[in-house]
């Protein structure tokens, strides 16, 4: 039988403010401790993310002739 030791999550990608992932890790508090409740020893968070960086294509340049 499998026994979780931790919980990960992903909200996105290209997130620039911290507000999404405070929100979500207050959200992964509660099913922490509802986890431990049910007897899961919960020993790790996996916030996922990252940076975020830009997507958008590079500007072309003219070529001289």
């Amino acid at each position: 039988m499998a026994r979780p030791a931790g919980v990960s999550v992903h909200i996105g990608s290209q997130i620039r403010k911290v507000d999404p992932f405070a929100a979500a890790l207050t959200r992964v508090t509660s099913l922490i401790a509802d986890l431990r409740k049910d007897g899961h020893n919960i020993r790790y968070v996996d916030a996922g993310g990252g940076s975020a960086s830009t997507t958008e294509p590079e500007p072309s340049t003219p070529q001289s002739k």
